[in-house]
């Protein structure tokens, strides 16, 4: 019989965080960073913090304009996806 073992999601996040590090950090030399993450919503509604390294309000600013292009990316993905069949005559 195996036993499997079974993780929270703080043991998930930690497992992740520690592949992304591995991954994305082993080699470059990191200018500045910022981290966001969502915690469990308040009474008013969702809340999320950040943590930034070297990292000031121009950076923020630059970092605002990228993660607003990736959802523009994501969003036009997810809706030729949904419409493909309406462009399929064009790719033929």
């Amino acid at each position: 019989m195996k036993i499997l073992e079974f993780k929270n999601r703080k043991e998930h996040f930690k497992e992740w965080l520690k592949e992304v590090e591995e991954v994305n950090f082993k080699d470059e030399e990191i200018k500045s960073a910022l981290f966001i993450w969502e915690l469990p919503p308040t009474k008013d509604g969702y809340c999320a913090t950040h943590c930034r390294y070297n990292c000031d309000l121009d950076q923020l600013k630059w970092f605002h304009r990228q993660l607003g292009e990736k959802i523009k990316e994501l969003e036009m993905d997810d809706y030729l996806r949904k419409h493909i069949n309406e462009y399929i005559q064009y790719i033929e």
